[in-house]
């Protein structure tokens, strides 16, 4: 695979509606390789899992890429991890709307113990927002805290396999519809009780 014919995610809507690349759907297409991780509740708030799922709305088989912790990657070598799995991704494909969200245990290449298809799991932050005054004066706010990966969490999820130095593979789909739920409150007569109101 040619990694120069690789368009960034960003530009999808653009490309898509002036036609510049009509070939563009048979490549993958890569968000990252985000300075931290993404896991967790973090896939509802990072720019990276979402430029991979703007791709997915375009039927791209497109992954977010990002590393396991912000301290020190070796961002060559997580290059050359994810490589394996764009490889992968441009031979095998994805599932209709569905999109991977990888994340890299920063650890030296030779020392990751393989490859996991995970669940989600929890955040990999202690829950805290914080405010911070920007070199113009302006306040802002950062949702995360400090990387907490010392925690228990579900063994098959996206947290655990980078705490115990697996490459984490998360398949996200599109569609967040709780179709359980659904047949739970139409069983419960949800509907009608609104209409009591």
């Amino acid at each position: 695979m040619d990694l120069a014919k690789l368009i960034p995610v960003y530009y999808f809507e653009f490309i898509f509606r002036f036609s510049f690349f009509p070939g563009l759907k048979d490549m993958p297409s890569l968000s990252g390789i985000n300075t931290g991780p993404n896991i967790g509740n973090d896939v509802f708030y990072s720019g990276t899992v979402g430029a991979a799922r703007e791709g997915t709305l375009f039927e791209i088989p497109s992954i977010a890429f990002s590393v396991g912790s912000s301290k020190n990657p070796n961002y060559e070598e997580v290059a050359e991890v994810s490589l394996k799995i764009v490889n992968a991704v441009a031979v095998k494909g994805l599932p209709k709307g569905v999109f991977l969200n990888v994340n890299i245990p920063t650890i030296p290449k030779n020392q990751i113990k393989g490859f996991l298809l995970t669940k989600q799991g929890r955040s990999a932050y202690k829950e805290e927002i914080v405010k911070y005054l920007s070199p113009s004066k302006e306040e802002y706010y950062w949702i995360g805290g400090e990387e907490a990966l010392l925690e228990e969490c579900q063994p098959g999820t996206d947290y655990t396999a980078i705490k115990e130095g697996f490459v984490s593979i998360t398949p996200i789909k599109l569609d967040l519809t709780d179709y359980y739920a659904i047949e739970k409150l139409d069983e419960e007569n949800f509907i009608s009780e609104i209409l009591r109101f």
